[in-house]
C-alpha cells in the first residue's frame, strides 16, 4: 500500500541526500587532510606546539604573580596580627592605669571630704560662718574658732520654707572628729530633725 501512494520511496529518497551530502562533505575534508604535504604538518604541529608553550608560560606567570600576592597578603595579615596584640596589650595596661586612677581620685574625694561635715535642717539666721560656730559651740567641749573651719557653704537652690543643706570643712580632720564624738555621745543636743553627717 505505501508503495502504491508513492510516499515511502520518497522518505527513503530524501534520507538518502542528506547521507550522501555528509559523505561528499567528509570526502572533501579528508582530501584536504591527505593533500596537505608533510611540511605542511609539521608547520601545523610547531605552531600548535609553540601556541601552547605561551599560554603555558602566560598561565605559570600568572600563577607566580598570584603566588606572590598571597605571600603579600600573608605577610600583611601577619603583620596586622601583630599590630593587633600590641594595640590589645596597650589597651589592657591603659585600662589598669584608669582603674588606679580612678581608684586614687576616689580616694582623694574621700580623704578631701573627711574633713567636712553636712548639717541638715538646721535652722541659721544672719552671717552663715558666725551663725554655724554659735550653733557648733553650744555642744562642742572645746570652743571653735574661725580659723577651726577652713570653708563653709550652702547646697542646692534655697526652696521656700525649707532650710538649706549646710557643708562644712574644717581646717582639721580632729576637729571634725570631736564634733561627731560629742554628736554621738550626746545625740540629744540635735533637735527634732536637724542632722549631721
Amino acid at each position: 500500500m505505501a508503495s502504491e501512494t508513492g510516499k515511502e520511496p520518497e522518505v527513503a529518497s530524501h534520507t538518502d541526500s542528506a547521507i550522501t551530502r555528509q559523505m561528499r562533505q567528509m570526502k572533501a575534508e579528508l582530501a584536504g587532510l591527505l593533500s596537505l604535504s608533510l611540511k605542511d604538518m609539521t608547520r601545523m604541529f610547531e605552531d600548535t606546539k609553540q601556541e601552547l608553550a605561551r599560554e603555558i608560560k602566560t598561565t605559570q606567570k600568572g600563577v607566580e604573580s598570584i603566588g606572590q600576592k598571597l605571600e603579600n597578603l600573608a605577610a600583611e595579615f601577619k603583620r596586622l596580627d601583630q599590630l593587633v596584640a600590641k594595640n590589645e596589650t596597650a589597651i589592657n595596661s591603659q585600662k589598669q592605669e584608669l582603674e588606679t586612677a580612678k581608684k586614687k581620685i576616689m580616694y582623694m574625694e574621700d580623704y578631701s571630704r573627711r574633713q567636712n561635715v553636712k548639717l541638715i535642717e538646721i535652722q541659721k539666721k544672719g552671717e552663715i560662718k558666725q551663725e554655724v560656730l554659735k550653733w557648733l559651740n553650744t555642744f562642742l567641749p572645746r570652743q571653735l574658732t574661725e580659723e577651726d573651719i577652713e570653708r563653709i557653704h550652702f547646697l542646692g537652690n534655697s526652696r521656700e520654707g525649707a532650710p538649706r543643706p549646710i557643708i562644712v570643712r574644717f581646717a582639721s580632720y580632729l576637729t571634725k572628729e570631736r564634733l561627731m564624738s560629742s554628736i554621738r555621745a550626746n545625740p540629744d543636743v540635735l533637735k527634732r530633725g536637724d542632722k549631721v553627717v
